[in-house]
């Protein structure tokens, strides 16, 4: 039972530690794509080599996430392309009204602002020099920071219904993961000690807690730097001529280039809109990777005390019909001794006078 325990355990203890190393920047692995590897060689080992692809769940929900999270992104990018805003994907149809009316009210803002058609496209550097250009400037990253927090508000609601499905098809890949488990120690048990007949009953012993919760944060906006710029100014200067005897004077322009203050930013484009948002969903990776190890082996540990403790029960169930039995075969022995060891006294004395009874009668013949 060791042995299988430490079978099961492997592979996710392989996978927190590879965490840990990633966490602490000593590793640079994918933790999706080591995490699958480390399920799929399960299947390597005997007790689990009937499994096939029923564990897939647990390194395929990358896919399902990342699905839904790029249907609502490519949403979001669309519309801000073309003016216009369209928010029906299925995902988002089951997301909360209000926070999706509140992404769409700010994607219109946005487009107002003039972030639609090419800038959205390809982006823009703007050098805000009047107080309205850095006005706008201002707010358009305001908006740009306003849409990243409907985002995630949306985006929450998106991601409970995709981690449900998710995390309840991890639960029944770890429950037939369990059943395999429990079916492997069961026969093996029973194969070294066939008199005891041990059983380890699933529904008893199956316990998996499914609150598994995943969330991501999503950031947008872009930096505003100060910065110079030089504006032509014409200057009025007055000079006396030389044709009125330096009496008359005379006015003239001079342009001079006077020092003003900007406001810089270059306006992303949507594109990199979306990359950026695409590479923090991928740094979250590491996270749920994390949840999801700790979790089974949660799972893991929690089996091991329920097949203990069933263990224990069955052994101690035995070790009492022993004792009982012991009990009523020393017992009936100490009755039956009472019984036959009086007659045996008998038998011998009966016995003793036969012999004296022998004797006595030889002698006298």
């Amino acid at each position: 039972m060791q042995i299988s325990d430490n079978n099961l355990r492997e592979p996710f203890e392989k996978i927190d530690n590879k965490i840990k190393q990633v966490l602490a920047d000593d590793s640079e692995d994918d933790l999706v794509l080591y995490l699958e590897n480390n399920i799929r060689n399960l299947n390597n080992i005997e007790a689990y080599n009937e499994l096939g692809d029923k564990l897939c769940s647990l390194y395929e929900w990358r896919r399902g996430i990342g699905k839904g999270i790029n249907q609502v992104l490519e949403s979001v990018a669309k519309s801000l392309e073309n003016g216009r805003v369209i928010l029906d994907t299925p995902n988002l149809k089951k997301a909360n009204a209000l926070n999706v009316n509140l992404l769409g009210n700010c994607l219109k803002r946005l487009v107002n602002l003039g972030y639609t058609s090419s800038v959205a496209k390809s982006g823009k550097k703007m050098e805000a020099r009047t107080e309205n250009d850095k006005k706008k400037l201002k707010q358009l990253n305001e908006e740009l920071n306003e849409l990243a927090i409907h985002l995630n508000l949306v985006m929450e609601d998106v991601l409970k219904q995709i981690c449900s499905q998710e995390i309840d098809r991890m639960y029944q890949a770890v429950v037939e993961l369990f059943k395999c488990h429990l079916s492997h120690i069961e026969k093996g048990t029973n194969d070294i000690a066939p008199n005891i007949a041990i059983r380890f009953p699933d529904s008893q012993l199956i316990r998996v807690d499914n609150k598994l919760t995943f969330t991501l944060c999503f950031k947008a906006g872009f930096a505003i730097t100060s910065g110079n710029w030089q504006e032509a100014v014409q200057v009025e200067r007055i000079k006396r001529t030389w044709y009125t005897l330096w009496l008359g004077k005379k006015t003239y322009y001079e342009t001079e280039y006077k020092t003003r203050s900007s406001d810089n930013a270059e306006i992303p484009s949507i594109e990199q809109l979306l990359e950026n948002w695409q590479f923090q969903i991928k740094a979250e990776d590491k996270e749920i990777v994390k949840k999801i190890s700790c979790w089974l082996l949660e799972q893991i540990d929690s089996l091991k005390k329920n097949v203990e403790k069933i263990q224990n029960d069955v052994i101690n169930r035995y070790e009492d019909r022993l004792y009982t039995a012991n009990k009523e075969i020393t017992t009936d022995y100490e009755m039956q001794k009472n019984v036959w060891q009086p007659m045996q006294q008998k038998a011998i004395s009966l016995m003793e006078d036969f012999n004296s009874l022998g004797k006595s009668l030889k002698e006298e013949i």
